[in-house]
């Protein structure tokens, strides 16, 4: 999990976790010793992402789960095209716990 690649835009045309979310918030001392994964699926029956974010450091564990609509231009999950919101709100929450601030 510490060899996770893929940017969150990729993300939706492969399958697997991508190197996004927690790991865009935490310090870069900190990078290099935590692992994650990351998961995310476009529900059709409440029309929501539902978005898992993890980071496992030795010293700490961090999950963040989110949901909120997902959109896209013809109304079909295929073609969602907000993943990355999901992301930046997995790198904020980490921005605030850790005590980063935001680029």
């Amino acid at each position: 999990m510490k060899h996770v690649r893929g940017t969150v835009d990729q993300q939706q045309e492969t399958r697997g976790g991508g190197r996004w979310g927690i790991v865009d918030g935490l310090p870069a001392n900190l990078v290099a010793g935590t692992s994650m994964k990351n998961g995310w699926t476009p529900q059709t029956v409440d029309h929501n992402w539902h978005i898992n974010c993890l980071a496992i450091n030795p010293d700490w564990v961090l999950a963040i789960e989110i949901h909120y609509p997902w959109t896209s231009p013809n109304g079909d999950w295929h073609q969602a095209n907000n993943l990355k919101q999901g992301a930046d709100t997995c790198a904020a929450v980490t921005r605030q716990l850790v005590g980063v601030p935001q680029l």
